[in-house]
């Protein structure tokens, strides 16, 4: 038992889509409020030993379950995250590129929709 614990946090490390979950977690509870300035690394300290401990759980409860499938899955979830995230954040920038420093210029800032 003590030897498995020992090779899932061995195999931790290796875990990318656990880690990008977490970072982006942390950037929502950011964006909400839930986390202030400078407790990001705690917040990743916490939800990292949490986990952790879920993962060895898993493991203890379910000893056929594969960790890197999980975490295979959780990798895609960040990445679909990851382009939505940026598909939002690029259409709000757009928006504002255009209200603050384009509206109104010659050629490029002019519309159309108030005719």
């Amino acid at each position: 038992m003590f030897d498995q614990i020992l090779e899932l946090i061995k195999q931790w490390g290796s875990l990318a889509g656990i880690a990008a979950c977490i970072a982006i977690l942390i950037n929502v509870f950011k964006e909400l409020g839930w986390v202030k300035d400078g407790k990001a690394q705690a917040w990743s300290v916490v939800l990292n030993m949490a986990a952790m401990g879920a993962m060895i759980g898993l493991k203890v409860f379910l000893p056929e379950a594969s960790i890197p499938a999980v975490d295979e899955k959780l990798k895609f979830v960040a990445e679909a995250i990851a382009v939505i995230l940026g598909l939002v954040l690029q259409l709000g920038v757009s928006k504002a590129s255009y209200e603050k420093a384009l509206k109104g210029a010659p050629l490029i800032g002019k519309s159309f929709s108030l005719k």
